[in-house]
């Protein structure tokens, strides 16, 4: 297998070539490679691109060297040289002399065998030893002085060589970042485009919502004036109703009557309410009433009641005309069970002696009772369980917001939280119940608190 056939990386083709690894890569680059690196592999037909276009030619300034010194032997050195016509014979030419003619020598005088014989008019007087010597010698300085030339040649063409290879690294460069600047530029210009179209959609949206507010305004505007009629309309007519059924009205006839006081006309009706037939009569002649006041009237004064007489008294601390109803699950106070009996009657007069706060420990059996009752009442139950591990700074706190202690059972069967609680009210100067017995029941903790309220009075207002 050639060498020439085999897979080669970018760094050892340019140790092959003898060029540096940034070179080849430029070169790789030019040719449509342009992510190429140092050790990436080559195809061979590629390698064999790379080796023919930059192999370096060797030799040439060797060759031309040799080519130079058989010109000078092969014309024998019976050349012409002009700057021995000036007289001077031990002078060199100049460099100027060389830069003005270097096709003398290179070009056609030293390359070619064919040279113009040098005519000399002094040769009769010199020797033929003393001029081949001289012209030897002459001939020696002037190659020594091509060879300078050649080497500082050779050393421009080097340095002009590693610029044109910066060069290239630098154009390449450029192009790189000159390619990145259009692909940010085609990026920005789509950008700009999306955006300019979703701004004329937002001032189209705009618009139209604009014109939205515009039609909602000028219809609101209608509703508004029309809405203000109607208000107006509708207050004119209920002023000329007003004024047309003011003779109507019943404190008007009844003045008419002679009785303009509020207790002449409490009898009068009192005696038309004692029969059925001017009853009716009463209720016939009186048709036209506001339903809405009629029903905040028996809301507010009326409460249907059974014959227990502790409803009646509840209705009565509470300033409350009773009804009289046949069942007593019908009764709006009670509800026929005799515990939320005593427990109302409690509620009234812990509501007429000022005292709402109470605090009751275990008991559980009838917490769920008592946050039912005292819903939307002025008093508050705060309940503590039987096993309460609270500290005696929490409890202090509890029983200086409070009226009234509870605690269930007593004795020997009495909570370790009921002692606690019991052992630092007197602290706090909280009036304190024991109650007695391990059947809890809401009628006797209602008569007993009833009892404490009467004996007491408001004088625990807290």
């Amino acid at each position: 297998m050639k060498v020439s056939d085999v897979k080669v990386r970018v760094h050892e083709l340019a140790e092959e070539l003898d060029v540096s690894e940034r070179t080849l890569i430029n070169w790789l680059s030019r040719k449509g490679y342009p992510g190429a690196r140092t050790n990436d592999w080559l195809t061979p037909n590629l390698a064999r691109t790379a080796r023919i276009a930059l192999r370096r030619p060797e030799n040439t300034y060797a060759r031309a060297g040799s080519t130079h010194k058989e010109g000078f032997s092969k014309a024998g050195f019976s050349q012409k040289l002009d700057w021995i016509e000036t007289g001077n014979l031990g002078a060199l030419p100049s460099q100027n002399d060389l830069k003005a003619k270097p096709a003398g020598f290179g070009d056609q005088g030293l390359t070619s065998p064919q040279l113009s014989p040098i005519v000399l008019e002094n040769e009769v007087n010199i020797e033929d030893g003393d001029l081949l010597q001289r012209e030897r010698a002459r001939s020696e300085l002037l190659l020594k002085r091509i060879e300078g030339v050649r080497e500082f040649h050779e050393k421009r063409h080097q340095d002009l060589r590693y610029k044109y290879e910066q060069t290239i690294d630098e154009r390449t460069q450029l192009r790189q970042t000159v390619y990145a600047l259009n692909q940010n530029q085609e990026t920005l210009d789509q950008t700009c485009r999306e955006l300019s179209h979703e701004l004329e959609h937002n001032r189209k949206e705009v618009s139209d919502l604009k014109q939205r507010l515009q039609a909602q305004e000028k219809m609101s505007n209608a509703i508004d004036k029309v809405t203000q009629q109607k208000q107006a309309w509708r207050a004119r007519a209920l002023a000329l109703e007003e004024k047309v059924q003011t003779n109507q009205h019943l404190t008007t006839q009844l003045k008419e009557l002679g009785m303009s006081t509020l207790e002449q006309q409490v009898r009068l009706f009192n005696t038309l309410l004692a029969s059925p037939e001017s009853a009716s009569q009463l209720f016939n002649a009186i048709k036209m009433v506001e339903h809405e006041e009629v029903r905040l009237m028996v809301n507010r004064w009326v409460v249907k009641t059974c014959v227990n007489p502790l409803c009646n008294q509840v209705n009565t601390l509470r300033r409350k005309l009773s009804i009289r109803v046949d069942r007593a699950h019908h009764c709006e106070v009670c509800g026929g069970d005799s515990e939320t009996r005593w427990f109302e009657r409690m509620v009234v007069g812990c509501e007429r002696a000022h005292i709402r706060r109470f605090l009751l420990v275990g008991g559980e059996a009838l917490h769920t009772k008592i946050r039912a009752l005292t819903e939307g009442k002025n008093v508050d139950f705060r309940l503590i369980l039987s096993h309460d591990e609270s500290s005696p700074q929490r409890i202090q706190s509890r029983l200086e917001s409070c009226d009234l202690l509870l605690t269930w059972p007593r004795g020997p069967l009495s909570s370790e939280a009921g002692m606690n609680y019991r052992r630092i009210a007197p602290i706090v100067d909280c009036p304190l119940i024991d109650l007695n017995g391990d059947q809890v029941n809401l009628s006797t903790l209602s008569r007993h608190i009833l009892n404490w309220v009467s004996r007491t009075g408001s004088r625990s207002d807290r």
